[in-house]
């Protein structure tokens, strides 16, 4: 993934899981959206 990417889900329920699955391998990303995330960093783990 590359920062600024745009992360589109089905549901808000999704939205949270993938942040959270992202989170834990290192890339951060922010709600722009009620379902879209964007990806702020990528880090290495």
């Amino acid at each position: 993934m590359k920062i600024g990417e745009i992360i589109k889900c089905a549901t808000l329920e999704e939205v949270f899981r993938k942040a959270f699955e992202l989170n834990r391998v290192g890339i951060k990303t922010e709600f722009i959206s009620s379902n879209e995330l964007r990806v702020v960093a990528v880090n290495a783990v």
